[in-house]
């Protein structure tokens, strides 16, 4: 990934204070991305949701997907 592609996935999340980004003046000059308290915060119900994806997730092929549609059927 490219510093620029970088910099604009990180936008976001730093406008709504997930991350905070530093400037440090030295040549060239070097930004660091932190997670902030509020980003903490949301690490427990992230990992809760990927853990559920992966418990229900089907398995890849026409087979999950014919699970898939019997289970919600």
């Amino acid at each position: 990934m490219t510093q620029k592609a970088l910099t604009r996935h990180l936008r976001r999340p730093e406008c709504n204070g997930l991350v905070s980004r530093r400037v440090i003046p030295v040549s060239p000059i070097a930004v660091k991305y932190e997670i902030t308290d509020l980003g903490r915060s949301l690490q427990g119900p992230f990992k809760a949701l990927y853990a559920g994806r992966c418990i229900t997730s089907p398995p890849s092929g026409s087979h999950g997907q014919a699970s898939m549609s019997g289970a919600a059927a």
